[in-house]
């Protein structure tokens, strides 16, 4: 079993998504599904394939995230978090 397959996936259509974009070009990108927290207060979106044991290595942190936004030329980035923990995902980052 390869675990961590689709979090590879869906990481390089994140970068996809916020990569050579115009400045006024309009991207957003939405996630329902679960939201968790580690000890530290981390927020991962998981997929089927998260391992809660390896939760950083088996699923999306969305610190991965916020980089991809920050660094993208648009200045018109949509995130919808339809999940749980998603209030703490800024925690930090903005």
């Amino acid at each position: 079993m390869c675990v961590g397959i689709v979090v590879i996936v869906v990481k390089k259509e994140i970068e996809n998504l916020f990569t050579n974009k115009k400045r006024d070009d309009l991207l957003l990108l939405y996630f329902s599904g679960h939201g968790l927290r580690d000890d530290a207060g981390d927020v991962f979106l998981a997929d089927k394939d998260t391992d809660l044991e390896f939760l950083r290595a088996t699923s999306l942190d969305a610190g991965f995230i916020m980089k991809e936004m920050n660094q993208t030329n648009s200045r018109r980035s949509i995130l919808i978090l339809d999940c749980c923990n998603s209030g703490a995902f800024t925690k930090g980052h903005i």
